[in-house]
């Protein structure tokens, strides 16, 4: 993968180990993390347990940004602007690759809605 003149990479990479289950719209929802669910980051990566599935998944660099925004509770919103930080990618694509990911993590109970 190149990188652009600031050293972050070029584009995103196709697609996560998790695939989209639902499309869910996350526009207006609040998610947060269960108590249940324990990440470790290594390097770009995550890995996520589900202490209550006894199952664990594995992240790649996008989706570890993501979740990593969701941990420090910055939501949808938050989630989008560290892709754009990191990557170079449009608003729209940031969106949309957030929006996935959101969708398959709240379809395995990785992420829940915030009044649950």
């Amino acid at each position: 993968m190149g990188a652009d003149a600031r050293g972050r990479p070029s584009r995103l990479r196709a697609g996560t180990d998790l695939v989209a289950a639902s499309a869910v719209n996350f526009i207006m929802t609040t998610m947060h993390i269960p108590p249940e669910v324990l990440a470790a980051h290594l390097g770009d990566e995550a890995v996520l347990l589900d202490l209550s599935g006894k199952r664990y998944y594995r992240l790649n660099e996008t989706a570890a940004v993501v979740f990593r925004a969701l941990e420090a509770g910055e939501g949808r919103v938050g989630a989008i602007a560290q892709l754009l930080a990191a990557f170079d990618v449009s608003e729209p694509d940031a969106a949309a690759a957030v929006d996935v990911l959101l969708s398959d993590l709240a379809a395995r109970g990785l992420v829940v809605p915030a009044d649950e």
